[in-house]
């Protein structure tokens, strides 16, 4: 099964290199603030796009440039686990 892609990037740098200037903009400044927070995390590539890692995959980075991530326009930031990040001792009002 070939990579449906059509391009395997082999590092961060050849990533970053393929991106435009917006992009690449938006990507530098979330990746500082990422390595910023967490300095031991490690960050690989996975889905050709950089994920960045601690014990399991925490979050990543995701260009509208790079294939099948349906991000439309600009640049996505997600989380792995973000139902980790649901307050349980938050209650929710209903309005009538």
């Amino acid at each position: 099964m070939g990579n449906p892609q059509g391009i395997q990037f082999e590092s961060v740098n050849e990533f970053l290199d393929n991106l435009s200037e917006e992009e690449l903009e938006i990507v530098l400044f979330l990746q500082k603030i990422i390595l910023e927070c967490m300095p031991d995390c490690k960050e690989k590539l996975a889905y050709n796009v950089p994920f960045y890692y601690r014990h399991s995959r925490i979050c990543y980075i995701w260009p509208a440039s790079i294939p099948w991530g349906k991000v439309e326009k600009g640049v996505a930031i997600g989380f792995c686990k973000g139902i980790s990040f649901l307050d349980e001792t938050f209650e929710t009002t209903k309005f009538a």
